[in-house]
């Protein structure tokens, strides 16, 4: 957790400066999803913080959100596994039924664009 802490400083350093464009990466709920897989209470805890992290990106800066997860888990052997489901979300209108990852560059595009955040 501790390097999960130095992460979402920085991330959050970076949000400050008013950049363009801000990638976070928070493989915390990566690497704990697959050591305490099946740790219902853990993922929960894990989910929390990035709902917060999500709700302050929502009320401190006001600009659009967008949540990827490279894969779901699903259990296979002791730790878990990747599964093909993938989770997605956004605080806006995104029009999108089953995307694929190019569609997200045309969104993040229109947005740079369009200066919409």
């Amino acid at each position: 957790m501790e390097h999960h802490r130095k992460i979402k400083q920085e991330f959050f350093k970076a949000l400050d400066k008013g950049h363009d464009f801000v990638l976070g990466y928070f493989s915390v709920v990566d690497i704990i999803g697959h050591l305490n897989f099946g740790n219902n209470i853990m993922i929960k805890m894990l989910y929390k913080e990035m709902d917060d992290i999500a709700k302050t990106i929502k009320e401190k800066y006001n600009c659009p959100i967008l949540v990827l997860s490279d894969h779901g888990m699903e259990a296979i052997g002791e730790f878990g596994d990747h599964s093909g489901y993938g989770f997605w979300s956004v605080n806006f209108n995104a029009d999108l039924e089953n995307p694929k990852i190019t569609d997200f560059f045309k969104i993040i595009s229109f947005f740079n664009e369009n200066q919409l955040y």
